[in-house]
């Protein structure tokens, strides 16, 4: 009636062109739409992304950050420790000298767990820390890894036991871990048990898992911090200044859950705690492991201490320039302990760090004659020059123009030298490093701090290993 009233008529043709219109009209504003949510969206993806790739930079500069610095730190740290060793051995124990010394070997060694602890924390945060699973027998490690706190236990007056249920117990996982794991709840129950206490440690089974209770008479911890003892750099005890950062048992828990354990605690104030942990229990049983007395491979790995994990090598540290005049000054006087001794077996070494190499060369002196370099390449010109006497090789694993893994492998692909023991350290225990090295041809992977004993015992094993007497 409107329409025609104004006159207007409308014919079938025209009413389909017009809905014909109108829809296509739609169409092409919805498509035109779809095209700027879809621009839309891929510029938010794009940016998404770009950021993700920001934030993995940035998560991964922390982390060389981090390494960094604490190599800068360690090298030196393994030098001090190094020399107060060498001290102490010649000091009266009852000196004010010997104390002193002895005062600072026990606060290099607090830096040194600090550093190893800041080390793992960033590792386990960016997914990077895998453990290096073996056979053990876990009752044999237990039983050995607590005797080396019996002294510590008679000096506190605190009765230190311990009970496996089995003597043997069968277990795949990372022996540097398990010492980490119970070296650091063992740690904090001398820190808080009382003289005359009890700390002990129970170990058992069921089908699946081996249980470790850990069980001092100590303070205790309040009902309402429990919940929060496993979290990073949480103290439930830090009005009592025992030490720590609070990193320790956050990192238990973050090792004990990648090799498919769990923790707990219980504990009453003034009564005591006790810290649970399981590990899996590994199937066969009746194998052979690693440490057991007669196992025949090398078992560098148990003359090692607890806090020795760590992940990601860095490059060398840049030195300032009066630094660098003291080194320059350093390797010049390095030339006093170089191939003088022509009637021993000869070690070649090679370190980057000079303070470091003067302190192998102090602890190696006295047993063989000695070939110094700087760097893998240096380490290769010398081996050409004295190959025919060379037998055996210590070298750093990071070093600059070759590292220790690009010397081993150029050892252990030339025919004349392919029959030198190569053996890698490093200021850090690398997993790895560690297995990159044996698979070049190492024949071992150690610590730096490693005693003159423990370094000579080594040499000793790969030169007869490599060469048996009347061979």
């Amino acid at each position: 009636m409107i329409l025609k009233m104004f006159g207007i008529q409308l014919y079938p043709l025209g009413v389909i062109f017009i809905i014909l219109s109108i829809f296509l009209f739609l169409l092409a504003h919805n498509n035109r739409t779809n095209l700027y949510l879809e621009q839309k969206i891929k510029e938010r993806t794009d940016e998404l992304r770009n950021s993700l790739v920001l934030l993995k930079e940035a998560q991964e500069a922390k982390k060389k950050f981090i390494a960094s610095i604490s190599h800068d730190l360690k090298n030196p740290l393994v030098v001090i420790s190094g020399y107060a060793l060498i001290l102490k051995g010649k000091m009266d124990i009852d000196t004010k000298e010997f104390k002193a010394v002895n005062n600072i070997s026990i606060s290099v060694n607090q830096i040194d767990r600090l550093l190893d602890s800041l080390i793992q924390v960033s590792l386990l945060e960016s997914n990077e820390l895998k453990p290096d699973l073996h056979i053990y027998n876990y009752s044999l490690f237990v039983g050995d890894y607590l005797k080396r706190f019996e002294e510590t236990a008679v000096s506190n007056n605190v009765k230190l036991s311990w009970h496996n249920e089995k003597e043997r117990i069968i277990v795949k996982s990372d022996m540097l871990w398990l010492e980490r794991i119970l070296g650091n709840l063992i740690q904090n129950a001398f820190k808080y048990v009382c003289k005359n206490g009890n700390i002990d440690v129970k170990v058992y089974t069921d089908q699946e898992f081996v249980y470790t209770e850990v069980i001092d008479t100590g303070i205790g911890i309040p009902e309402d911090k429990l919940e929060f003892v496993f979290l990073s750099k949480y103290q439930a005890h830090k009005e009592l200044k025992k030490g720590g950062y609070g990193l320790g048992l956050s990192i238990v828990k973050e090792m004990l859950e990648i090799l498919g354990g769990t923790i707990s605690v219980e504990s009453q104030v003034d009564v005591g705690t006790r810290f649970i942990y399981t590990i899996p229990l590994y199937t066969d049983q009746d194998v052979t492991a690693r440490n057991d007395p007669d196992y025949t491979a090398i078992r560098i790995e148990r003359r090692s201490g607890f806090d020795r994990r760590k992940e990601n090598r860095v490059k060398e540290f840049v030195n300032k320039i009066d630094e660098s005049i003291r080194l320059n000054s350093l390797k010049r006087e390095l030339f006093r302990y170089e191939n003088h001794k022509k009637n021993c077996k000869c070690i070649l070494i090679c370190d980057d760090n000079p303070s470091h190499l003067q302190l192998l060369a102090e602890k190696l002196n006295d047993n063989y004659n000695l070939v110094l370099a700087e760097n893998g390449e240096a380490g290769l010109e010398k081996l050409s020059l004295h190959n025919n006497a060379i037998d055996a090789i210590l070298t750093d694993v990071e070093m600059p123009v070759m590292n220790g893994i690009s010397l081993c492998r150029k050892v252990k692909n030339t025919e004349e030298f392919k029959n030198i023991p190569v053996i890698i350290m490093s200021a850090f225990y690398n997993g790895a490093d560690k297995n990159h090295a044996l698979k070049t041809g190492a024949h071992c992977y150690i610590e730096k701090n490693k005693t003159k004993d423990e370094i000579v015992d080594i040499l000793k094993t790969a030169i007869e290993q490599m060469h048996p007497i009347g061979s």
